[in-house]
């Protein structure tokens, strides 16, 4: 029997999804499909049955199939904020229990589509970094400078409850995000730069049936990235054409699992590959912590993260990352070299301890 599209992109390359996470080249984006219970009762669903539970429905909203609202008077848009805000309070132990394991993967940056914060408090519960920003309307960013494992950001793309004034309910906040994104507001430069310089990208109960979904990975890059591997979770929920058509315009490879066995399984995989996130004991200083990876011999760790720290070099910044950009490529050369047979085991190891030193010097300099 001839295969689906589905299964023959089954395969996750676990090895090289790991090596993006640690080199924080992985972003992690959630969508309302974390939320579908059991029975397989969408999240839209579930809060217009709440909505109705509660008599807040009336002739003077209407509520689309997409899940977005139209109010006839701008007080309703009130009321219907307090009730989804409390239907967000509820407890929701299977999605719970997949952000405690979430919180535990050093992901830097998660992308939420939801307005909730359920996942940073979670992971302030577990005594794990996590930092919170939001979408909101033509506002700068709270959050400046670049997340890293160590100081994660979770980014509520539609709005988040700490603002109920940001959160997308009706048509017109859909399409005011859609522009406020595409002229660069709200969202930090150093946080669209590790969007667009991401190596791999998960996509987990993303709504892919919506019309808007081809939009918002469009601003996210994910069609003109062509070095950009996307894994995508939870298809059951999508028919074939849908998946068809993401696999042919995005490149995105349908993982026929679940949620939680996905997570299960990267934390599974995470665990093995010693990167499970532990409860801090301290800080360290970043200038400690890149000379601790060099000291490691993670030299291409250590100057991705000392580009994290180069757009706080004010006017020297360019020729800063100019400088790194040819260490990159001494150590790729040197490595392409050994590889090919070019240079024998000596002669590589010589070059190693140059680059070495040329990067502690770089890194005293600009720390």
């Amino acid at each position: 029997m001839a295969q689906t599209a589905t299964q023959q992109n089954s395969s996750v390359k676990w090895n090289a999804l790991l090596d993006a996470i640690e080199r924080e080249k992985c972003i992690l984006c959630i969508g309302p499909g974390i939320f579908t219970d059991k029975k397989g009762q969408k999240l839209e669903e579930q809060i217009i049955s709440y909505l109705k539970k509660n008599g807040e429905l009336d002739e003077d909203i209407t509520c689309y199939p997409d899940g977005l609202f139209y109010f006839k008077r701008d007080a309703k848009r009130n009321n219907i904020l307090a009730d989804i805000s409390r239907f967000y309070q509820q407890k929701f132990p299977e999605v719970e229990k997949i952000f405690r394991q979430m919180a535990h993967i050093p992901f830097n940056l998660i992308l939420f589509l939801t307005p909730d914060n359920k996942y940073a408090q979670i992971a302030e519960l577990e005594e794990l970094p996590v930092n919170s920003d939001f979408y909101f309307k033509k506002q700068p960013p709270r959050i400046k400078g670049r997340p890293t494992r160590e100081h994660p950001v979770a980014y509520n793309l539609f709005g988040s409850f700490d603002d109920d004034e940001s959160i997308i309910l009706t048509y017109d906040d859909l399409f005011d995000f859609m522009q406020s994104t595409f002229e660069g507001n709200s969202m930090s430069d150093e946080m669209r730069l590790l969007i667009k310089n991401a190596r791999h990208f998960i996509c987990l109960g993303l709504p892919f049936d919506k019309w808007y979904m081809q939009l918002l990975l469009r601003i996210l890059e994910m069609h003109s990235n062509k070095r950009l591997t996307k894994y995508a979770s939870n298809a059951i929920q999508h028919d074939q054409e849908t998946l068809t058509f993401y696999q042919d315009q995005f490149d995105i490879t349908f993982v026929p699992k679940d949620i939680a066995a996905f997570i299960n399984e990267l934390h599974q995989e995470c665990r093995q590959g010693g990167l499970i996130r532990k409860k801090a004991a301290g800080q360290v200083s970043a200038k400690d912590e890149i000379r601790q990876l060099i000291a490691s011999n993670k030299l291409a760790r250590a100057m991705d993260k000392l580009e994290g720290h180069l757009t706080a070099a004010g006017g020297r910044a360019e020729e800063l990352k100019d400088k790194l950009a040819h260490l990159r490529r001494r150590l790729r050369m040197n490595q392409e070299d050994r590889d090919k047979g070019l240079i024998d085991e000596k002669d590589y190891q010589m070059v190693m301890n140059r680059i070495t030193q040329m990067l502690l010097n770089f890194v005293n300099e600009v720390l």
